[in-house]
């Protein structure tokens, strides 16, 4: 099945341990073209890792049993590039300079939209990928010259 972009569908490996947010958000991103692994543990998402292939990383960073960025860390043994995208309800400015110090790639706060996960994902694997609401603001910009 081809993608947005004519090409195989991108891989994604979505770790949350609350299991209807886990299920919506797996339902949004099929609908979007992603093939969706889903785990709901630190340990389950490792386990994928090590025994399969992902272009990106979606994570809960508070998981029952460990952090997202202990969980990147151990992914990243395993695949060095996946790019990452962390989401959690802590939005805080020390809690987005944490997960990208981390080695987060984005930081999505709790509540998110789908579309902001899906650019989200766009944006990490497609360089200069122009999101939904980078193009409403485009072309709500006044155009031309006084």
């Amino acid at each position: 099945m081809n993608d947005w972009l004519g090409t195989v569908r991108h891989r994604v490996l979505l770790v949350e341990d609350h299991l209807d947010t886990l299920s919506i958000t797996a339902r949004l991103l099929r609908l979007e073209g992603f093939q969706v692994n889903t785990a709901a543990s630190m340990a389950q998402a490792v386990g994928f890792a090590e025994n399969g292939q992902f272009d990106v990383l979606v994570a809960d960073v508070g998981l029952p049993d460990g952090d997202g960025v202990t969980l990147l860390r151990r992914v990243r043994e395993i695949h060095p590039m996946l790019p990452a995208i962390a989401i959690t309800g802590y939005g805080m400015m020390e809690d987005v300079q944490r997960n990208l110090t981390g080695g987060f790639d984005r930081h999505l706060t709790k509540p998110v939209r789908g579309g902001d996960i899906v650019d989200a994902i766009h944006e990490v694997l497609v360089p200069g990928w122009l999101g939904a609401a980078t193009m409403a603001a485009a072309e709500a910009a006044p155009v031309g010259f006084a």
